[in-house]
């Protein structure tokens, strides 16, 4: 589906979506420690989460 490139008051708009999204300044990326420290900080809180879940599903109420 094709959208025009006129508004609903009839004016033409200042630039296309596809321009603005070209004009867009992107972040660079993130340093791999950073990355790593995330991946680290959440495995150790999902560790956490099944520690505290384990006597519910251990205790024979499945």
């Amino acid at each position: 589906m094709m959208s025009t490139d006129i508004r609903a008051d009839g004016k033409q708009p200042d630039s296309s979506a596809y321009e603005r999204k070209m004009a867009r300044h992107k972040p660079g990326l993130l340093p791999q420690a950073l990355l790593d420290d995330v991946a680290r900080e959440h495995g150790e809180y999902l560790r956490g989460l099944r520690k505290r879940a384990e006597p519910e599903f251990t205790s024979g109420n499945r």
